[in-house]
């Protein structure tokens, strides 16, 4: 069960990332994909398949995300805040 101030981190994440311009979400989504990846890399010389996975599986997600709502003519992101 989640504290209250767990919660109230949880909002204000969920508020920044509600809030942020364009710009700024694709620095975060690049951002945590390199977090992910970075996890799936310690998990893999630990030999924890299973996190390692999971871990790519989501940086994988992040790029395909980025893959489809970035705007290739213009080089920008087609990511509306």
């Amino acid at each position: 069960m989640a504290t209250y101030a767990g919660n109230q981190t949880i909002a204000y994440k969920q508020q920044s990332i509600l809030t942020a311009p364009p710009g700024r979400l694709v620095v975060m989504l690049y951002d945590r994909c390199l977090r992910f990846l970075f996890q799936s890399a310690y998990a893999m010389r630990e030999g924890d398949r299973a996190t390692s996975q999971n871990r790519l599986n989501r940086a994988e997600a992040i790029i395909d995300e980025l893959t489809v709502t970035l705007d290739h003519d213009r080089g920008g992101s087609r990511l509306v805040a």
